[in-house]
Formats: structure tokens, C-alpha cells, sequence
């Protein structure tokens, strides 16, 4: 097979077919030569996401959003793409050359469809429940704290917190329920709570400005929230210990991290049938990282029961500049409208699990795969 090369007018002479085999032998050549040169997890799936996204748009943050490629991995594809003449860089897009045109058409790769229901947004949760909620809650959370790189916040869209708490409330995790929530820039805290349905909630977050925001809401809504200071990285309070019959938090995506916080919020529940809900991407955890944390979980007694993909979607976040993927973008152009989102995992014990509650690095919060912190 021969690559050519673009003649004056930057136009792609035609180019040979590859064949169905030679085609899938190239997706096999791209995903090896992401893992041998940056040691990423990459599969020859990963490659064709992300050719059925190029076929239907050419902007960065809706391929991030629409291929299901870890960020760090989606960059280093596109830069061997284009190294091999399978795409262009043509201002602010990305697009296919006839070259990558026919590697799509040789590997049976059709543009992506999403098909997703317009009521729900594919969550599966009818907001309607929440009628009474929604319009006090988006005044409340239009005056919260910036989002600040410090903490790696990102805040979810006002919708998805609400669908969060009505997929809570469906799950019977809700009513009569005392809750444990672990970093709150999201404020399901305050969307659960003015439903009345939790017992009690208590959030346990770094951010002192967040403490205190979720604190003042509480006294003038009178909410049955209370908001303490913890990080993380130290034990698990006693009083906060085997207390909770649900969780909720949206964790740094390092392993590390991960672990830190789900660790955290098993030891805070109760014991069996106590369950919780967290959010996990595809942006910064590959199938591998996703494959052993589910072992991590069924190694302490917690099996999932739900995955609702993509069901949480992300304001953008002012420090975009910051983040590490940023140096790594192959056109560096800001995002115009949401673009990260999460899928929604829920467990549930089948014992108490036996957990280590010791303190942790603050190292824990960076591996290969981590790119907005």
C-alpha cells in the first residue's frame, strides 16, 4: 500500500484500496503505535470510534465527546492520522483526506449515530419528577463558587444533578435515606435535599468556600444538610464511619483517585444493601482502568447493578488553558458548549467490605491517562 503525498492545491491524488483486511491491519498499526510510544492503553476499537466521529464532525471537543477515546489517546491518534495522511488539519477542524475516506469505506467504518432519547437525554429518569425542585435549584446554583483547577472541579450541567437525584429517588436511595457525599461542586446535596426525601445529608468536601455556600443554603431553605471539611487523602472520620445507606460522588479519574474516593464512601456505608452512585468518563479512563476498577469493587463486596451511559454532562471550566491535555491539543481552540461527560454507576453491597483507612498521597491524583487536572 502506498501513502503519495497532497499535490499544489493540497488535494489527495486517489488513493488504492486498502482491503478489509489491510484496513483492519492499519487500526491494528495506529493503536500499537499509541501504546509503544506512550505507554496508553489503545485498541484497534478505539481507532475506529474515532474514524465513524471524524465522518460527521471535525471540531476537537465533539470528537473528545462523541468517540469514546481517552483525551490523551484521541490526540496522539490524530497526530499519527495526519502523520499518515488519513486526516488534515484545515483551520480550526479536522477532516478526513480521501486517503482516510477509503481506510473508513475498506474497514466497514460508517459515521457514528447517536441515538438517544430527546425526553431524557438518554438518561432513562423523567425530570418531571423534580417540577417543584428545578427552578429554586438553578437559582441556588447560579451563585455558587467559580470552578477552580485546584480541586479539579467541573460542575455538571443543572439537569444532570437533578437527573441524578431523580435516578436516586427511583432506585429507592432517596426517601427515608441518610446520604454521604463526597465533594459536592455538583450540589446534589441541595437538589436531593429540597425534595425532602433524605433523612439526612452529609457532605464532606475540601473547598471551604463550597462548605460554606452549601452551610448558607441550608439555614435559608432549611435543608437538612450539613457541610464539614475533609480531604480525601486523610482517614475517614469516625462519626462518618459504617453511618449512610447511599453515597454520592464524582471522583478524580487516576486509579488512585478513584480508589481514594469510592474507598472513602464503601467505608462510610452501612454494610449490605447500602448502595451509591459515581460518575466515571471515557475522557480520562480507558476499558482497561474501567475493567480493574470493577474488579476493585467486586473485591470489596460491592457489585454494580446500573451503568447509565453518558448521562452526566459538564459546564465547561474556566482554567481550560491550565489542564494538561491542553499542551497536547492538536488545534488548540477553546470549547464552545459542553463536551465532558460521564456515565452513572451504581453499587450495591452484598457485606460490609473490609477497608484500609490510612492516609494517602497527594500523588494519588495523577496517572498516564489523567488529562483535565
Amino acid at each position: 500500500m502506498t501513502t503519495g503525498g497532497a499535490d499544489v492545491s493540497g488535494r489527495y491524488p486517489s488513493w488504492p484500496t486498502h482491503g478489509r483486511e489491510g484496513a483492519n491491519t492499519v487500526l491494528q498499526e495506529l493503536a500499537d503505535a499509541v501504546r509503544t510510544a506512550q505507554s496508553l492503553f489503545c485498541t484497534a476499537r478505539d481507532v475506529e470510534r474515532l474514524l465513524a466521529a471524524l465522518q460527521v464532525t471535525g471540531n476537537v471537543w465533539e470528537l473528545a465527546q462523541r468517540s469514546a477515546v481517552p483525551l490523551l489517546v484521541l490526540y496522539q491518534l490524530l497526530e499519527l492520522l495526519r502523520s499518515r495522511r488519513y486526516v488534515r488539519y484545515d483551520g480550526e477542524r479536522i477532516e478526513l483526506t480521501e486517503h482516510g475516506q477509503r481506510l473508513c469505506q475498506d474497514a466497514h467504518i460508517a459515521p457514528q449515530r447517536v441515538i438517544r432519547c430527546p425526553r431524557c437525554s438518554g438518561r432513562g429518569v423523567d425530570l418531571s419528577v423534580l417540577a417543584d425542585v428545578r427552578e429554586r435549584f438553578a437559582r441556588i446554583a447560579a451563585n455558587r463558587p467559580t470552578a477552580v483547577r485546584r480541586y479539579d472541579q467541573a460542575y455538571m450541567v443543572e439537569d444532570a444533578t437533578l437527573a441524578r437525584v431523580a435516578f436516586l429517588w427511583g432506585q429507592g436511595d432517596l426517601t427515608g435515606k441518610e446520604l454521604l457525599i463526597i465533594g459536592d461542586d455538583d450540589l446534589v446535596s441541595v437538589a436531593a435535599a429540597l425534595t425532602r426525601e433524605p433523612a439526612r445529608v452529609v457532605v464532606l468536601e475540601v473547598d471551604q468556600r463550597l462548605i460554606d455556600f452549601i452551610n448558607d443554603v441550608a439555614r435559608a431553605q432549611d435543608l437538612a444538610i450539613e457541610a464539614v471539611a475533609y480531604d480525601v487523602c486523610q482517614p475517614l472520620p469516625e462519626p462518618y464511619r459504617h453511618r449512610f445507606d447511599t453515597f454520592v460522588c464524582d471522583p478524580s479519574e487516576s486509579f488512585g483517585g478513584l480508589t481514594a474516593f469510592l474507598a472513602r464512601c464503601l467505608l462510610g456505608l452501612r454494610g449490605q444493601g447500602a448502595a451509591g452512585v459515581f460518575g466515571l468518563s471515557r475522557h480520562e479512563a480507558s476499558l482497561q482502568k474501567w475493567h480493574r476498577l470493577q474488579r476493585w469493587l467486586n473485591e470489596r463486596s460491592a457489585v454494580i447493578t446500573e451503568i447509565r451511559s453518558d448521562f452526566s454532562q459538564y459546564q465547561n471550566w474556566p482554567y481550560v488553558e491550565e489542564m494538561k491535555a491542553w499542551a497536547f491539543l492538536p488545534i488548540r481552540v477553546h470549547p464552545e458548549k459542553p463536551w465532558y461527560q460521564s456515565s452513572l454507576i451504581r453499587v450495591e453491597l452484598l457485606d460490609r467490605p473490609q477497608i484500609a483507612n490510612e492516609p494517602l498521597s497527594p500523588e494519588i491524583f495523577m496517572d498516564e491517562e489523567a488529562a483535565t487536572f
